[in-house]
């Protein structure tokens, strides 16, 4: 196990910035264990500075690009990665993100210890990381990323490492668009995967005003019910836990953006 090969899945769409996908893709082989592979997954077409984005990261390491003809959404994308992906434990990486140098290496003891999804904490950056003070902690050990997952998702997507097989034995990422991260990491739960979070940042999460309006108010309601429903049917959630569950996404949905923003950043992350 010590020598499995690592490889990391991140998919771009013509609607991420070019200049933010090299810092990306950059922080993905800037590590202290550098993966074997990057799987670039292009989400429908794109624009030229795009493409030259792609070959210049293409220098710093292993990369294989697979061209999708249309958009699938970030979920439908990764899933292609994923699937394409040569090494058994995959990490998955944002387009706009930056990984921290000893994001991969630290994951992986975890992977090799025994666990199947390792993740960790991200802190959100407007110009430039540390710049919002913005810390989205998640819960260690197994027992309590269970608990933490009846109300809201357990991990930061956008830090998660995991073992290939597992995410095929719970059925990968679904149709659902917005929380198909979180509708993934209960299959997995329920599927027996044993989780780990690491008590430090491992990303630095592009966030400010406009990530915020892209997270959507009313519009999100009937998603979320859809997906705390199909938790219920499983027997993950009580009649109890889904209808407060529900209750509490939705109150906070139709607030003003302004209001919602400022719950987000003084309570939901508490």
């Amino acid at each position: 196990m010590i020598g499995q090969g690592l490889s990391v899945v991140m998919a771009t769409y013509r609607g991420d910035h070019a200049e933010q996908l090299l810092a990306a893709g950059e922080s993905v082989f800037n590590q202290t264990r550098v993966p074997d592979e990057l799987v670039l997954v292009l989400d429908g077409p794109v624009e030229l500075s795009h493409e030259l984005v792609v070959e210049q990261i293409r220098k710093l390491g292993t990369v294989r690009v697979l061209r999708l003809e249309k958009s699938l959404g970030p979920g439908g994308a990764r899933h292609h990665g994923i699937v394409a992906a040569a090494h058994e434990v995959v990490a998955v990486m944002d387009a706009d993100d930056l990984s921290v140098p000893t994001r991969f290496e630290k994951q992986l003891v975890l992977i090799y210890g025994g666990a199947d999804v390792v993740g960790g904490w991200i802190r959100e950056f407007d110009q430039f990381p540390g710049d919002m003070k913005a810390i989205r902690k998640v819960p260690e050990m197994h027992d309590d990323v269970w608990r933490y997952a009846k109300r809201r998702s357990p991990m930061n997507n956008v830090t998660a490492m995991f073992r290939k097989a597992k995410y095929l034995e719970a059925g990968g990422y679904t149709e659902m668009r917005t929380f198909e991260d979180y509708d993934l990491y209960v299959r997995m739960l329920l599927h027996g995967a044993r989780f780990q979070n690491l008590p430090e940042i491992l990303v630095e999460v592009r966030g400010g005003r406009e990530m915020f309006k892209r997270r959507g108010g009313w519009s999100q309601i009937p998603i979320e019910a859809a997906m705390l429903y199909r938790m219920y049917r499983w027997g993950f959630l009580s009649l109890s836990e889904f209808l407060s569950n529900f209750t509490v996404r939705a109150s906070i949905r139709v607030l003003p953006n302004w209001v919602r923003r400022l719950a987000y950043m003084l309570i939901l992350r508490s």
